[in-house]
């Protein structure tokens, strides 16, 4: 009987917490849209031109709220599309070919975006996060994790979100 009685109060308090989110301290009119965020982010680093993923910082960085370079940044989306290809319809991958290469990558990650749940520009910044080793103490450059390691990553990620969802 005490069995049962400590089943219930856990599904109760389980099911107390599934339904609750933190707060959100940013104001939601400063927040963007994660395609309208990649779109920027695309656009910035094409005007910087081919440049190293050694510059972790910038005026585009602090101006946007982006910790690392437009550079950087669109290295983690390019890698996040060649690995996770397979959240994109084939369908859309056929209508995407005539595009330019910045216009099918902001498509398809519209698309993985989606999958995945990415919505804000914050989300974009916490993914980055993920996919950027540190440097040693000798090397303070950042690096791309493997494209190996994307889909570790992913089970990860989808370990961390059920095990917060659950409690």
């Amino acid at each position: 009987m005490g069995n049962a009685r400590n089943l219930q109060s856990a599904r109760r308090r389980r099911e107390t917490f599934a339904c609750w989110e933190p707060a959100k301290v940013t104001s939601t009119s400063s927040l963007k849209s994660a395609k309208a965020a990649a779109d920027d982010i695309i656009r910035a680093a094409s005007e910087a031109g081919s440049g190293n993923l050694e510059q972790s910082r910038s005026t585009f960085g602090t101006d946007r709220g982006h910790i690392y370079s437009p550079v950087l940044i669109k290295s983690v989306l390019e890698l996040l599309c060649a690995e996770a290809d397979f959240l994109v319809e084939k369908k859309l991958v056929h209508l995407l070919t005539p595009l330019e290469h910045d216009e099918r990558l902001l498509m398809k990650l519209d698309s993985i975006f989606k999958a995945i749940g990415v919505e804000t520009e914050e989300d974009i910044n916490r993914l980055t996060e993920y996919f950027i080793m540190k440097g040693d103490e000798t090397n303070d450059s950042p690096s791309l994790i493997h494209p190996n390691q994307v889909l570790k990553l992913f089970d990860y990620l989808l370990a961390r979100e059920r095990l917060l969802t659950e409690y």
